[in-house]
């Protein structure tokens, strides 16, 4: 809204969409009435119907996303072919997930669809193999890069968990 001399300009266009000449024509109409509560009336409008034109402009468009790479793509990988892109032989990764497979398995399902132990493992296995951001991996992944650090948080947890036996009595000082 532009102000001349402490009155609205309806001589200045704005080049937005339809949606903000009908809110400028609706305050328009609002600021010839007469009173000071049509004028208080008139600014809620204005900021609220402003306001909802901003949020429609700024929407975030929809992001598509890799779907099933990890349960079409990676399973069809030869050994040579997963060990290089996860610094792990296949075998290797499956006693691993043996190992770790019931600590992966969400207690409580809400929500959306819970990620598989597999794919978390493999999701951690590429966060360490090659240290992407979690929007990358979670890009590959088809999920949000939230779930990719709470996914990594989870393996970590579930690793050390089952598979790191530390004997305090071993370090026994003299």
């Amino acid at each position: 809204m532009f102000y001349v001399n402490g009155k609205l300009d309806t001589r200045v266009t704005l080049n937005m969409e339809d949606e903000v000449d009908n809110n400028m024509q609706c305050f328009v109409f609002i600021w010839n009435m007469k009173g000071l509560d049509n004028l208080a009336m008139a600014r809620h409008m204005q900021l609220n119907n402003l306001a909802i034109t901003i949020s429609s402009l700024l929407r975030r468009p929809h992001v598509s996303r890799i779907t099933c790479y990890a349960e079409t793509v990676i399973t069809t990988f030869a050994p040579v072919d997963f060990q290089s892109h996860f610094r792990i032989s296949a075998e290797t990764f499956e006693q691993i997930l043996d190992v770790v497979k019931n600590d992966l398995v969400p207690d409580i399902e809400r929500g959306k669809e819970p990620i598989s132990p597999d794919k978390k493992h493999l999701i951690f296995l590429c966060y360490m193999a090659y240290m992407e951001s979690h929007r990358e991996i979670g890009h590959y992944f088809g999920v949000c890069k939230a779930s990719v650090f709470n996914v990594i948080k989870t393996v970590v947890n579930a690793t050390l968990n089952n598979l790191c036996y530390v004997s305090y009595q071993s370090y026994r000082y003299a």
